[in-house]
């Protein structure tokens, strides 16, 4: 089919890539995403929180993407510290992120009016029945 030559532009992946790290066209705006605070060639996210994220050995966050920059390949993202209560803002390059392995829902405040009755509702019926015992 190409004369058993590799076609002209086409890059063949180094042998170290990782395979499991997400492709720009994967990152969407509101979803959450694995963020490696290291990648195995070693180098590090900027960031100053990030920095005593590692000294305590942290290795993998959770971000949730606000933004996605296609020219520079990084995507803006949010990490809620749970030590400090305090919600972080970084960019993230997309070589960094990856899947989770099981999917969060979505914020609440992406849930329309009528789902969230709904919760509400169903959890409402399930204390009932746990006080009515």
């Amino acid at each position: 089919m190409c004369e058993k030559k590799m076609p002209q532009g086409c890059n063949v992946p180094d042998e170290n890539y990782d395979w499991t790290c997400k492709m720009i066209d994967e990152c969407l705006v509101d979803t959450w995403a694995l963020a490696r605070l290291k990648t195995p060639k070693g180098a590090a996210i900027d960031h100053p929180l990030l920095a005593r994220l590692i000294n305590f050995g942290i290795e993998e966050i959770v971000v949730l993407i606000k933004a996605v920059d296609l020219r520079a390949n990084v995507v803006f993202g949010e990490y809620h510290d749970a030590d400090t209560m305090q919600v972080h803002s970084l960019w993230v390059p997309v070589s960094h992120l990856s899947d989770l392995h099981s999917p969060l829902p979505p914020r609440a405040v992406g849930y329309p009016t009528s789902r969230l009755r709904s919760d509400f509702e169903t959890s409402v019926a399930k204390s009932e029945s746990i006080y009515a015992r």
